[in-house]
């Protein structure tokens, strides 16, 4: 696909809260935007922002649906170039792996398994011209008629093997039932630190003929695939209930409540917002510094479990809200070593990309970033990346307590003899409603 350059983006540079901030020249060639199409959440054009999929009235919910419902998701994003495009969607059934499952799309697709987006709509009254996007899934034109896991692309039309972005669904049969409870580890060491996920699926409408070898099960912390448990059997088998009941294989950290920030409004600055400036015609949205929660005492605080929602307090929510340079500071007492500091959250994919990591200021003895963000209400944490931990570990700078509110999603998968890994049963739960 051809990209013009942008000039519209992200920063994370050394800055000062005095200095104007120029956004980057983004082009095809960076790094977080390579063409290594997978079946994971991630955005591969740097024009795309803001991308949201949930379902329809409940945008805090995962993308899961029931198959014998008549609930629809709803997908909206955001194209910088502005304009109008024409852009697709396909669904593609996958296997418990996501990996492209052997089925025709008429074996899983009732209609089109592609379709056009026709609900677009330019912004007006903003700094930053966008394009929205926004189309429900399933409709009349298209339904699944299989669970399992799918994956959702978007690309521009003629570009069907270069998707603009991609986004994963379940769709589910509750076939089977889970007895869940979320408690303190089972291991003394990490009691105050980490929380237990045990539970029994049990067979209700759906027989298992061998649930060892067929049977795989999920579970996702706060919606979050990257640090999904997987791979667990069942310790035991009781008549028709299968028992989940580990010491240490199915535990999370606990972490902490997510930070946030409250953008929905230009005309005030809401709680733990310094300032808001508007500097060479475009808006600046500068953070109170964040401190180091690793050894602070756990304090219960509402969040919304690490997601993002799109608001605005004086104009319309999708077409009206602006593009904001959102400044972040982490005061350190001198720079880590041989470790680099990201900014992580349901927004970008809990994903460590090169334009949500941190910058060093020796200066102000901080790490500084620069995100440029839609107007909304936000929660985000700090995660570090290390040798140790190429994958991020968060508690280093947040702290982990057993006693953090964590959202917990269990779903059960079977190898069903019409050839496809069925979704037989879903339960979310909470950590402190585990019972």
């Amino acid at each position: 696909m051809t990209i013009s350059t942008l000039v519209v983006s992200i920063s994370c540079t050394v800055s000062d809260s005095s200095v104007s901030h120029t956004a980057p020249i983004v082009n095809e060639t960076d790094s977080e935007y390579g063409h290594d199409y997978r079946n994971i959440d991630r955005i591969y054009e740097p024009y795309i922002r803001t991308v949201l999929l949930h379902p329809v009235d409940n945008p805090l919910l995962a993308p899961i649906i029931d198959l014998n419902s008549q609930a629809q998701l709803e997908l909206r994003f955001d194209d910088l170039h502005g304009g109008f495009k024409d852009y697709w969607i396909s669904v593609t059934h996958c296997d418990y792996e996501w990996n492209d499952s052997d089925l025709l799309s008429s074996e899983y697709i009732q209609g089109f398994q592609e379709l056009m987006i026709n609900d677009i709509e330019q912004s007006f009254n903003t700094v930053q011209n966008y394009t929205n996007y926004s189309i429900n899934w399933p409709n009349d034109m298209s339904k699944p008629i299989l669970s399992g896991n799918y994956i959702l692309k978007v690309y521009e039309e003629g570009y069907d093997e270069e998707p603009a972005f991609t986004r994963r669904i379940v769709v589910t049969e509750q076939l089977s039932r889970f007895r869940p409870q979320v408690k303190a580890s089972t291991i003394v060491a990490d009691r105050r630190y980490r929380q237990e996920v045990d539970f029994d699926l049990i067979e209700a409408e759906y027989k298992l003929y061998d649930p060892y070898s067929d049977l795989e099960v999920a579970i996702l912390q706060n919606h979050r695939w990257d640090n999904a448990i997987t791979g667990l059997k069942p310790v035991f088998m009781k008549g028709t209930e299968l028992v989940y009941d580990f010491d240490e294989e199915n535990n999370f950290d606990g972490l902490n409540e997510f930070r946030w920030f409250d953008s929905k409004s230009l005309r005030y600055a809401a709680v733990g917002t310094d300032s808001i400036r508007e500097i060479n015609g475009e808006w600046h949205y500068y953070l109170q510094p964040d401190l180091r929660r690793t050894y602070e005492v756990y304090r219960t605080d509402r969040d919304i479990n690490g997601e993002f929602l799109i608001r605005n307090d004086d104009f319309d929510d999708h077409l009206e809200s602006q593009y904001i340079y959102t400044h972040f500071y982490l005061p350190f007492d001198e720079q880590l070593y041989q470790q680099e500091v990201y900014i992580i959250g349901g927004f970008n994919q809990w994903d460590h990309f090169e334009e949500n990591r941190m910058t060093w200021n020796p200066r102000k003895k901080r790490y500084e970033c620069t995100l440029y963000l839609k107007q909304g209400y936000y929660n985000y944490m700090y995660s570090i990346v290390s040798a140790e931990h190429p994958n991020g570990t968060q508690a280093f700078i947040e702290g982990n307590h057993q006693m953090t509110e964590n959202e917990y999603t269990i779903l059960a998968y079977y190898s069903d003899p019409a050839g496809y890994d069925r979704v037989i049963g879903v339960l979310t739960t909470d950590s402190f409603n585990g019972q």
